[in-house]
């Protein structure tokens, strides 16, 4: 499970920028030996955006799911 590093939410939106990635990838297909290269822009990470906070970044808090209840539970018992 993604987290956000900020407020530890998990609504996370995943942001791929394919509106960029897809028309690059043909132009490179267009130069010579495009066809090698035309992966390219696809190794480029996504961005990851936080419904709760609104901020954005690059890496995401990867926990268990058993570890985000036990989070989650700890969060209810503080208040």
């Amino acid at each position: 499970m993604k987290l956000c590093l900020h407020c530890e939410s998990d609504m996370l939106v995943k942001k791929n920028f394919f509106m960029f990635k897809i028309p690059a990838a043909v132009l490179l297909l267009l130069v010579p030996y495009g066809f090698v290269i035309c992966w390219l822009p696809f190794l480029i990470p996504p961005n990851y955006a936080c419904k709760k906070c609104g901020r954005e970044f690059r890496k995401v808090k990867e926990v268990d799911w058993l570890e985000y209840e036990k989070m989650k539970q700890e969060k209810e018992e503080g208040k």
